[in-house]
């Protein structure tokens, strides 16, 4: 974030439903929903056009932002990870064993997890990541894991994943019918989501671009953090990718 505020930008870094200082209601986390929640707070801050940032769980949000508000977003920068319901999403959401997490909620999975959080977390943190490579700082896993053991937070994390079928995917199959006609810059680790990202911006915007970050998985901002920002900043400032 400080070095957004000392390029010139102002960086609006929430925490989205369910996470950190924000409530966690019981229902509300399809994409569309969340991003409407953004969108809120961006205009209650009286800003009428931003460029948007998503990582992870970010990228459905952010792409669904840009969709529902599209003469409110300048760019929009999409990382690590992938739209459901547009094509090439069904290779990592195929119940392959790697990927279990992705339909892991429920009651039991609520009681499995009771007092075991850090477990669950650790396997995000140190599974999605090249070998060798700088992680997620252990002072970010205390601080992150101390948020999720609060009441409802484990169930709103879940949430996220359960709304890609019951919601996601057919909001994101409506937002196909009208592409987006600003520039949109994919960000994926080769051996994480960069290729699949490639092909599903194509479907979502006139004006793709596509960085595929060698020797990186899923933490980008971690593994390759120089990389990663100049990418970021390279596609804010208007050069080509």
């Amino acid at each position: 974030m400080g070095q957004l505020v000392n390029a010139g930008y102002t960086a609006i870094v929430p925490d989205f439903r369910g996470a950190g200082e924000s409530s966690a209601p019981a229902s509300g986390y399809d994409k569309k929903t969340m991003s409407q929640d953004l969108h809120a707070l961006v205009r209650s801050l009286k800003f009428n056009k931003v460029a948007v940032i998503g990582h992870d769980m970010g990228l459905p949000i952010g792409y669904a932002y840009a969709a529902q508000f599209p003469d409110e977003v300048s760019k929009l920068v999409l990382m690590d990870a992938f739209l459901p319901g547009v094509a090439g999403w069904e290779q990592s959401y195929d119940g392959r064993p790697g990927k279990w997490h992705f339909r892991f909620f429920g009651d039991t999975a609520m009681q499995l997890l009771q007092g075991r959080e850090r477990i669950y977390l650790d396997m995000f943190w140190n599974d999605f990541i090249v070998p060798g490579n700088a992680g997620v700082p252990m002072e970010e896993r205390d601080a992150i894991t101390a948020d999720y053991v609060r009441p409802g937070r484990m169930a709103a994390a879940f949430s996220l994943y359960s709304t890609w079928v019951s919601h996601d995917s057919a909001d994101n199959l409506g937002f196909l019918k009208q592409k987006l006609n600003i520039p949109v810059l994919s960000i994926g680790g080769d051996p994480s989501r960069g290729k699949t990202l490639v092909e599903q911006i194509k479907l979502i915007t006139t004006d793709p671009h596509s960085i595929v970050m060698p020797n990186s998985a899923h933490w980008l901002l971690e593994e390759k953090p120089q990389e990663t920002r100049k990418a970021i900043f390279d596609f804010l400032n208007g050069q080509a990718q």
